[in-house]
């Protein structure tokens, strides 16, 4: 078996690169000084590039192809070297020069993001439109050599199997079960307002829900950021940064990351002998913000976790504060029923705008239209409007549906589990659903795990509970 560990070996190699580059992202968000970016986009250009070339070496495909033709190589190891030389396969398709191009704009993207948004000055705004033009030019570049729409190409970068058909039949039939609830809540009368935690309950309370959500600090560090995220450095070493939210939101956003850092353990140490196979790797990111997404929206705003938590005072501000809609010219603070028609709108967006239908310079009036109409607030600075998320900073378009993908994933999960308490839901997250969750595509995934494609409805029934009294 030379050959599988010439193979294992390579493909840590791989992974450390990979490691390596979430550190220096990490450092350079939470820690590092503003005048070191430039020099820290430099490091970040170099290790980009070894991964790529790396993944592209001859090499690399003798090696997958000399294990892969292993008899005592088991059927789960076969799988995964089968996707590995199949990913192989794909990239060869793609220009080296366009791997590379990429990477020079999304390493500046962060930071020309951050300084936009901060300032809200033309000049900065000028600056970051014109690097995020050559991204949206690349990725079409890079879909033209798959033979798809730009904008497929990204939503299957994310999920594989996603498309712009599929997604606006799923968004169509969604809205218009939003809309319906609206209308009925609407028609209840007046909005109640959300109320405030102490700041003495939250910080006692986040302590209390991080250890209850099986947070580790042997494995957990967290940090302060703009916009919060979870990244992985390492088998055990999980980082989340959080920002400075209203309090409500801090614990409900706790509970989203570690949704997501308790997904990537799991898979760090129930994965498989190779690094970056199927059995260690994360394929489907709708699959993966479903899991956040289940902390977030059916464990955090369970009855009896909530009963578990502080004083009678702060779990009755929860509760109240569960199923208050509450309308907001921000996706991070919105509710979760207003929350989906934020993605859609951004969905939206995305697919006029890589197709060449809209271009940069009118993506701010579009943006402050559809939220006019459908909120009825109306973004005056570009920080409250298009320039509100980083995702685009890096050429992450075709991610934010993943976040309503994962609501709806989550929704059916628990529809199909029945009537378990938070724990034994947690444990059958990990048992059913886990453990398979980067060896099929979503809609697979979802046959396998609750005998049907996923639906819609599953989530519709979800927000009409909690939302229509």
């Amino acid at each position: 078996m030379k050959a599988y560990e010439e193979l294992k070996n390579y493909l840590k190699e791989i992974k450390y690169l990979e490691d390596i580059s979430c550190l220096l992202y990490w450092d350079q968000d939470v820690n590092m000084p503003e005048g070191n970016t430039d020099y820290r986009n430099e490091q970040f250009e170099y290790v980009s590039n070894k991964i790529d070339e790396m993944n592209r070496s001859p090499k690399y495909k003798k090696l997958l192809e000399k294990v892969l033709n292993l008899k005592k190589l088991g059927v789960g190891d076969k799988l995964n070297i089968q996707y590995l030389l199949d990913d192989f396969n794909d990239l060869a398709k793609m220009p080296p020069e366009l791997s590379k191009a990429e990477t020079k704009y999304m390493v500046k993207g962060l930071d020309l993001w951050q300084k936009a948004k901060e300032s809200n000055s033309k000049e900065d705004i000028e600056k970051y439109k014109e690097n995020l033009q050559h991204l949206i030019d690349i990725k079409r570049k890079q879909a033209a050599c798959y033979d798809m729409k730009p904008y497929d190409y990204c939503l299957d970068a994310f999920d594989e199997g996603a498309t712009t058909e599929k997604l606006d039949t799923f968004f169509t039939e969604l809205k218009e079960g939003l809309m319906n609830i609206l209308k009925d809540i609407n028609t209840g009368g007046e909005l109640k307002p959300t109320r405030k935690v102490k700041e003495a309950d939250l910080e006692i309370n986040a302590k209390m829900i991080a250890e209850k959500l099986g947070a580790d600090s042997s494995w957990l560090k967290f940090g302060k950021t703009v916009h919060p995220y979870q990244i992985t450095l390492g088998p055990s070493d999980k980082r989340i940064a959080m920002n400075e939210e209203p309090m409500y939101d801090f614990l409900h956003t706790l509970a989203h990351e570690i949704g997501h850092a308790r997904y990537e353990h799991t898979m760090s140490i129930m994965g498989g002998d190779l690094p970056g196979t199927a059995k260690s790797s994360i394929y489907s990111f709708a699959l993966h913000e479903s899991q956040s997404l289940f902390f977030e929206n059916h464990i955090v705003k369970n009855d009896a976790f909530i009963n578990s938590l502080g004083s009678d005072s702060f779990k009755e501000i929860l509760r109240h504060n569960n199923s208050v809609l509450r309308p907001s010219i921000t996706r991070l603070e919105s509710d979760e029923l207003t929350y989906q028609l934020h993605i859609i709108i951004r969905y939206e967006i995305e697919k006029m705008l890589l197709a060449g239908e809209i271009s940069l310079d009118d993506v701010r009036n579009v943006w402050a239209n559809k939220y006019e109409k459908t909120f009825g607030l109306y973004p005056e600075k570009e920080s409250e409007g298009w320039l509100q998320d980083c995702h685009w900073s890096d050429g992450s378009f075709g991610y934010f549906p993943c976040y309503t993908i994962g609501h709806a994933i989550a929704a059916q999960l628990r529809a199909k589990m029945g009537d378990i308490g938070y724990e034994d839901q947690i444990r059958w997250l990990v048992t059913n659903f886990q453990l398979h969750a980067s060896m099929y595509t979503t809609d697979k995934l979802m046959k396998i795990t609750t005998g049907e494609s996923l639906n819609a409805k599953y989530l519709i029934s979800h927000l009409r509970k909690r939302f229509v009294k």
